[in-house]
């Protein structure tokens, strides 16, 4: 007698659901990742290479405060960020003065919503940017 045809391969399995966003007890999603805005941030130190023009901060640097939170799995409690920008080799500005935050829409300096390095012309830096 003829043998029976063989048996059939089972469906595959389905795919499992992607994970959940983690929410709180109220149900609302809790952010996890990066949230960066320097328009929100403080200027607390302006003297980068120790040219100023914040004579009074000691620290060689441009520190944007409170730039950001670091918000990691969204399970674990955020880390609030400081930017600090730092020269790696010979800074050469044109006016310190421009350094930090932008000016606003109506001039006012270090109110802006954008941070600034000022650089003289046909000038080279390297910068390290660190949180």
């Amino acid at each position: 007698p003829p043998s029976p045809p063989p048996p059939s391969p089972s469906p595959p399995l389905p795919s499992p659901p992607p994970p959940l966003a983690p929410c709180d007890n109220a149900g609302a999603p809790i952010p996890t990742g990066l949230f960066l805005d320097i328009a929100q941030s403080n200027l607390t130190c302006n003297n980068l290479g120790g040219l100023g023009p914040d004579k009074n901060c000691t620290q060689r640097e441009i520190r944007f405060s409170n730039i950001g939170w670091d918000y990691l799995d969204g399970l674990s409690p955020p880390i609030k960020l400081d930017l600090v920008v730092t020269n790696l080799t010979f800074y050469n500005p044109n006016r310190v003065i421009r350094n930090g935050r932008t000016a606003d829409a109506n001039g006012v300096l270090f109110q802006g919503d954008f941070g600034q390095v000022n650089l003289a012309d046909n000038e080279k830096c390297e910068f390290l940017y660190q949180f």
